[in-house]
């Protein structure tokens, strides 16, 4: 089992457990697995016990002068490591494909300016060169005289 997995796997164990049921750190290694086999060991149960004790998805609460584990608020409503992490790659790519597409925009930008810039000189000098040279006597000078 990935550890991805085995954060999900306890969590969830915790969300149907609930506070009625009695904790131990082996019953979380066994668990809901059907087979009865160890997903993991007692000691990896408590390590990702600390671990969603960090993240604030479980409190544990004393009872009975106990450390017993139980699910926070936070972590009824999150939806898991796994899905999360699919989350944050779509988050990720969708930054890459911005970051790809303001910089393609801005290289754009800057050709259509030049481009802009570039045409609008030729135009002046056109029209310089039109009125200092006049073909016909009575050739609109500039594009307002008509």
């Amino acid at each position: 089992m990935e550890p991805i997995d085995k954060l999900d796997y306890v969590l969830a164990y915790l969300q149907k457990a609930g506070e009625t049921q009695a904790w131990s750190a082996e019953g979380v290694a066994i668990g809901l697995n059907p087979e009865g086999k160890a997903m993991m060991t007692a000691g990896e149960a408590w390590m990702i016990i600390d671990k969603l004790v960090r993240d604030g998805y479980v409190v544990e609460r004393t009872v009975r002068s106990e450390k017993v584990p139980t699910i926070s608020f936070e972590g009824s409503l999150f939806h898991g490591y796994k899905v999360q992490k699919e989350i944050d790659d779509i988050y990720l790519a969708i930054a890459e494909t911005d970051l790809r597409v303001r910089i393609r925009n801005e290289g754009l930008l800057v050709q259509g300016t030049w481009f802009v810039g570039i045409a609008a000189i030729l135009i002046f000098l056109w029209q310089v060169f039109i009125y200092l040279y006049p073909v016909h006597a009575n050739y609109p000078y500039f594009f307002w005289h008509k």
